[in-house]
């Protein structure tokens, strides 16, 4: 995979066109999260999540709920097998191939999908009534003390006061470039700058 292909993925399969706000969650693979593929999802206007390295099998919900309902019928369709003059097994044909995959899908029960993202808490409540379906928080699974940790974040977001309390969220704002930027307008201020109309620049005020 390369930004080029993943590119093409974003317009040929998720598609330009919507009036909706979308979220694409994928992995943490290098071209999922490169300057150039964040320029085309913004240009998409496409929102996203990155599923941290390592925790696809708890919170994907293919990994999580039906990729091996997906497998197990992948495993089952028939195959013809067609060998080269010399003996050699042929691979299936990219038609083939398709067709294994459509029928495949196909056969992963719709209510199996739909209760995927609320096992992997995608699209779960946030005031937690719903948790207990979250499936690495289920008993004898990786994170099962993890759903009272949760709610205690959940619960202190909900809770926040903007105006007293401290930011439970600190910006990553870049100082350094905030401070230039802060310089820059002191300067204008002491100087005379105004904006103009047409392209939205700066320019020192010398009339005086």
């Amino acid at each position: 995979m390369s930004d080029s292909l993943t590119a093409d993925y974003l317009r040929k399969i998720i598609g330009q066109l919507s009036f909706l706000k979308r979220l694409l969650i994928w992995d943490a693979y290098w071209c999922h999260t490169s300057a150039a593929t964040n320029a085309e999802l913004d240009w998409l206007k496409l929102d996203t999540a990155i599923v941290p390295e390592g925790c696809t099998k708890f919170i994907q919900a293919a990994d999580v709920a039906w990729n091996a309902c997906f497998k197990g019928h992948m495993r089952t369709e028939p195959s013809v097998h067609e060998y080269t003059i010399n003996g050699n097994l042929k691979p299936p044909s990219r038609t083939l191939l398709c067709q294994w995959v459509k029928s495949a899908l196909d056969a992963v029960p719709i209510e199996t999908v739909k209760k995927s993202f609320i096992s992997c808490a995608i699209t779960a409540p946030l005031d937690g009534k719903e948790d207990d379906k979250i499936h690495c928080f289920k008993p004898n699974q990786p994170c099962d003390g993890g759903r009272a940790k949760l709610q205690e974040e959940m619960d202190r977001f909900l809770n926040y006061n903007y105006e007293s309390e401290e930011d439970p969220f600190p910006s990553d704002e870049d100082e350094e470039e905030t401070e230039n930027n802060e310089t820059l307008i002191d300067n204008c201020d002491d100087d005379g700058c105004e904006e103009t109309s047409d392209n939205n620049v700066y320019t020192t005020d010398d009339t005086e």
